[in-house]
Parts: structure tokens; C-alpha cells; sequence
């Protein structure tokens, strides 16, 4: 008789891939860890980029808003310096050191305006025009001048002046420098009451090419400043 013995695997086939697959498991873990940390850093909130410049917007808010800060009549003085030079507090919190100088004179055919405006802010915050909150430091500030002769009834005017300077700002997460090299340019307005020049400022502002009226601010300083 004879006897056979049979020594095959009984191993399930199925078994046998499940295992394989159960050994590769930590290398498809691995990359399932880096696939779910690349999706979440696509999918997360961007970083802000501290080097974007202001838009054209932006730049103009910012100089209408220091300006409007600037030429306020009643504002909140945190300290007196001189006559003509004190700390204001800004519109959102922070301060600024402003200087207010002027001059006016008249002879029988010339009239003549000198104005002049020094600003220096220190964690000032303020809202543009535009709406935008910036918060602005001195580096080393903005200087804004102006000499303006008229001749007779309108018959020959010389303006010079303008804005020059530096400014530190900051807007959310984003910063910069907003330098400005702007001149001073006059219109006669002739249908006004009563006729006068309209002062605008023309040339660069934190990397952009502005004209703007600023009529309403040397108004402003004009009527509150102690003109001689």
C-alpha cells in the first residue's frame, strides 16, 4: 500500500496579496501624509506679500488723508512745541507732529501767499480717501509748500512749491515707503465766487503719477493759520 503525503501550501491566494499590500501600507501611508499636507497648504489662506506697493487708489487715499489730517482746524492736540509747531492726535489712534507756517501780503497790484506744512507721523493711523487704513511713520515726513503770487486782477500768477518727503506705512499685513516729488500748479478759475487759483499737485506719489486738487486743505490752513 502505498501512501501519498501531500505537503502543498494551503495558503490563501487572496491572503497572500492582502499581506503583500499590508506590507507596503507604511510606504502609501507615507505619501498619503504628503499628499493631504500639500493639498492643505494649496487649499490654506495666502501669505500676505509685505512688498506689494500700494495701488494708484491707495496712494492717492493715503496722501488725501495725511493732508485732511494735516489741515485740521479742531484737532485734538496731544502737545504744544511752538506757536506754529504740536502734536495732533490722528483719527485712529497714534500721533503726529505737525508744523503750520504762513504769510500774506498785498500792495497795490501784487497779492502774495506763502504756506507752509511740515508732517511727521509716529504710529499714526488715519482712513485714506479711498477708505483704506493705513498707520504712517515719519521716514523723515512729508513737507508741503507753497508761494503764490498774484498780479492785478489775475493778469499774471506765480505759484511754486509742492510736496516732497517720505512716509513709512503699513496697511494690514502689507508695508512700504510712499516717497513723494510732487510740484505745485495753479488754475484760475474765473467763473468761482469769488475767482481764484486752484491749487493741484502734479508728479509722483508712492510710485505713481498723481494730480491732485488740493484747494480744500490750503483753504483749510489758511483760514486757521495766524497769516501775517
Amino acid at each position: 500500500m502505498s501512501i501519498m503525503l501531500n505537503f502543498s501550501s494551503t495558503t490563501n491566494p487572496r491572503q497572500s496579496a492582502s499581506g503583500r499590500a499590508v506590507m507596503k501600507n507604511p510606504l502609501l501611508l507615507a505619501l498619503l501624509v504628503l499628499v493631504i499636507a500639500f493639498i492643505a497648504r494649496c487649499s490654506g489662506p495666502a501669505t500676505p506679500d509685505e512688498n506689494q506697493p500700494l495701488t494708484m487708489a491707495e496712494s492717492e487715499g493715503l496722501i488725501r488723508g495725511m493732508l485732511e489730517v494735516a489741515s485740521d482746524t479742531m484737532p485734538q492736540i496731544v502737545a504744544v512745541h511752538s506757536d506754529t509747531e504740536f502734536t495732533i492726535g490722528c483719527p485712529l489712534g497714534g500721533q503726529a507732529r505737525v508744523g503750520v507756517t504762513g504769510n500774506e501780503s498785498m500792495d497795490d497790484s501784487t497779492a502774495a501767499l506763502s504756506l507752509g506744512i511740515d508732517f511727521k507721523p509716529e504710529k499714526c493711523e488715519l482712513t485714506g480717501s479711498d477708505g483704506t487704513e493705513f498707520t504712517l511713520d515719519a521716514n523723515p515726513g512729508m513737507q508741503f509748500q507753497m508761494d503764490l503770487e498774484i498780479v492785478g486782477f489775475f493778469e499774471d500768477i506765480r505759484v511754486t512749491g509742492g510736496l516732497t518727503g517720505q512716509l513709512s506705512w503699513m496697511v494690514e499685513n502689507r508695508s512700504g515707503t510712499c516717497q513723494a516729488d510732487m510740484d505745485l500748479e495753479a488754475v484760475i478759475d474765473l467763473a468761482s465766487d469769488p475767482p481764484g487759483p486752484t491749487p493741484y499737485l502734479v508728479g509722483e506719489a508712492c510710485e505713481h503719477d498723481l494730480r491732485l486738487d488740493v484747494g480744500e486743505y490750503v483753504a483749510l490752513v489758511e483760514d486757521s493759520s495766524n497769516l501775517q
